[in-house]
């Protein structure tokens, strides 16, 4: 029977993972992420005869609580709402994952690089059958518009890069060193540089804990100048990742809306002329910045969640213990990419940062406790 639940529960949490990288019908998917994470909790309780809950999880519930409030005040409402079942059903999965440990990391990772290889080849069929109607700011493996300069596909790929060359130094195998040429040139050509800030914080982080830098001295170069190559190639195409305006819009936001305008409705303080200033070519309807996201979505509310984030890098970047340093490294490495990009509202990548998370801190607490 115990065979039989873990079966159906990756077999259902590998399509869910794979729809929500599609930018299909979000809300339907949400919902049943939500069902799917209590079903993944319920089975950790069957199995483990209790629920543990990780630290500050009661930080993150009062930012949801604040979050579920903010509909009382807030326009556009079911937009709104779809993001909270968003950060709600990745709550969720960090509690489940938390409590499944590293033995469920071990066969998550499978599924993970099988979703990378999914959408990689989503990618190519693309290019081979393209359409120039074909993107969406929201999916995985198309254009985020019409210039076709930006594909979120090298942001997932960053952290399977990550993940291969980890799995490379631990054992040697055939299919690591292709993988790791297909990810370099779906990084290339998806020209987000979001995804080159995080794949180096990722390997640095993995360096530092793992004291590489003697041993791999020139893989990390490797990794230095490749990054450094791709950001500067990227230059040529679009401006500089730091010239955005969203974070001038934001604060002035925070000034006229004290509590919110609710998250994900970034918009309407992007193109309210008295913070812009009436430029219509710094609107943006997403803040490109987690953060700053919840920030101009709850205004003084949203500390809960900004000290929630503190306290849980701060706990994983202390943490004493390198056999958990992947899903650390994978969690760091994505926060890295959130805070640059506005991939979190793509639901695979927030689960995917709430799994690495719950993962990683189970990982270490169940060292401690041997």
């Amino acid at each position: 029977m115990n065979k039989i639940l873990r079966i159906l529960i990756y077999t259902l949490l590998s399509i869910i993972f794979f729809l929500g990288g599609l930018g299909i019908d979000n809300t339907t998917i949400l919902y049943q992420s939500v069902i799917l994470g209590l079903s993944i909790l319920g089975f950790a309780y069957w199995k483990n005869g209790k629920i543990r809950l990780p630290r500050s999880v009661y930080l993150y519930g009062a930012f949801l609580l604040f979050f579920l409030l903010s509909l009382l005040w807030v326009v556009w409402r079911d937009n709104v709402w779809q993001k909270f079942l968003l950060f709600l059903s990745g709550g969720i999965f960090w509690l489940g994952t938390y409590n499944l440990g590293k033995d469920f990391g071990k066969t998550f990772l499978k599924i993970f690089l099988a979703l990378g290889i999914a959408f990689g080849s989503l990618f190519v069929i693309y290019r081979i059958v393209s359409s120039p109607m074909s993107f969406r700011p929201d999916t995985l493996y198309l254009p985020t518009g019409k210039a076709t300069l930006h594909n979120h596909l090298g942001d997932l790929w960053a952290l399977v890069i990550l993940t291969i060359g980890y799995l490379y130094s631990l054992r040697k195998k055939w299919w690591h060193f292709p993988l790791i040429l297909l990810g370099i040139y779906f990084l290339a050509v998806s020209f987000s540089r979001s995804a080159y800030l995080a794949l180096f914080a990722g390997f640095a982080f993995m360096f530092f804990k793992l004291e590489w830098f003697d041993k791999y001295k020139k893989t990390f170069t490797i990794v230095t100048i490749l990054t450094v190559t791709l950001f500067l190639y990227v230059g040529f195409f679009k401006t500089t990742i730091f010239a955005r305006p969203y974070f001038e819009q934001g604060f002035r936001g925070l000034i006229k809306h004290p509590f919110g305008v609710g998250i994900g409705n970034f918009s309407e303080v992007s193109t309210d002329p008295e913070i812009s200033h009436g430029a219509i070519e710094t609107f943006s309807s997403l803040a490109h910045n987690i953060v700053l996201e919840v920030i101009t979505g709850i205004g003084y509310l949203s500390f809960t969640f900004v000290v929630w984030l503190f306290l849980v890098l701060k706990e994983l970047i202390k943490r004493k213990h390198s056999e958990g340093v992947l899903f650390t490294a994978l969690f760091l490495s994505l926060t890295t990419n959130f805070f640059f990009d506005a991939t979190y509202f793509i639901p695979t990548m927030l689960w995917l940062w709430f799994v690495f998370l719950g993962i990683a801190q189970s990982t270490d607490e169940e060292l401690e406790n041997r």
